[in-house]
């Protein structure tokens, strides 16, 4: 996601135009967005800003730095004002008001009329404000406050607009249902480490995301991770426990895993554990404790050394 506001399109523009910026570093400028451009589109650069592991998902999450420059270069444009002529606010105001309208043409899903004219609008008071700073100077006092205002009022829109596609894209659940399902089981958590202070794991079979035992705050087996160790995962796929590219679920544990990664206690909805203690019991789900947990270490027979081979074991 690339998006630093229409002023800052507007004042990169107005950058390449500004007398009072020498040549050589509008060249450097330009090439430096021409190397971001490359690093957007050629694969070796691509992964080379992610450390050479291919994103999932949030794609180019290296966009931050691109945005950062393109603020510099406006801010830079900005402060420099006085190098820009009327003629250049008229020709870069054109400029971007058809390549709106042109955009608009493409059918683009996200991009409907509203987004167009409210893009058109933007660009009207962004041009008024620049020819007003360039013909009244008792104006300038007021403008900062104005401007800052406008530029708060784009920006707020735009993420309202981002946020709402992303719902429509991504069905996001509603903020009083996570936090109904968030204290319920901060709830159960509290009620089992303030009885049992040992090192243990607690595991659900139900979730609301990759790293909920992260987002409540207990010690788990379940997570998300871009940089979750491959042999870890392996050896989960290898006892049976699903595990993808870069996340590990509980779904696969039986008696045996729970008893040998130290499983102590379980939060289980819509099923029976009978092997397992009863410890607390809701409407819609149970506290189990597994009195067959073991401890973050213990000893076995000398002969199973060498036994189980996760280089020789088959998935």
């Amino acid at each position: 996601n690339i998006y630093c506001g229409l002023v800052i399109t507007l004042l990169l523009l107005l950058y390449f135009m500004n007398k009072n910026i020498r040549f050589k570093e509008k060249l450097l400028s330009f090439l430096m967005l021409v190397f971001f451009w490359f690093s957007c589109v050629i694969s070796i650069l691509y992964l080379g800003w992610h450390l050479f592991a291919l994103p999932h998902f949030f794609e180019a999450r290296f966009s931050f730095i691109i945005c950062f420059f393109m603020i510099i270069m406006g801010y830079n444009s900005y402060t420099k004002l006085e190098g820009i002529s009327a003629k250049n606010i008229n020709h870069v105001f054109l400029v971007s008001a058809a390549a709106a309208m042109l955009i608009d043409r493409m059918n683009y899903r996200y991009i409907t009329d509203k987004v167009v004219i409210a893009t058109l609008l933007f660009l009207l008071l962004y041009y008024l404000f620049f020819i007003i700073m360039q013909k009244k100077e008792e104006a300038q006092k007021y403008y900062k406050l104005i401007f800052t205002a406008l530029v708060c009022a784009e920006l707020c829109l735009n993420t309202n607009m981002t946020i709402l596609n992303m719902d429509e894209m991504l069905n996001y659940p509603s903020k009083y249902d996570y936090y109904e399902e968030r204290g319920n089981i901060k709830e159960d958590i509290e009620k089992i480490v303030t009885n049992d202070k040992d090192f243990y794991r607690i595991e659900k079979n139900f979730s609301r995301s990759g790293n909920d035992g992260i987002n409540i705050g207990y010690p788990c087996i379940e997570m998300f991770a871009s940089s979750y160790n491959q042999l870890t995962k392996d050896q989960m796929k290898k006892l049976g426990i699903k595990a993808g590219h870069n996340w590990v679920s509980y779904y696969g544990f039986t008696p045996v895993t729970d008893a040998l990664f130290n499983i102590k206690y379980l939060i289980i909805k819509d099923e029976d554990m009978p092997y397992y203690d009863v410890l607390d019991k809701h409407q819609d789900r149970t506290i189990y404790k597994n009195p067959y947990a073991l401890s973050i270490g213990y000893m076995v027979e000398e002969d199973l050394n060498g036994y189980y081979s996760l280089e020789k074991a088959e998935i």
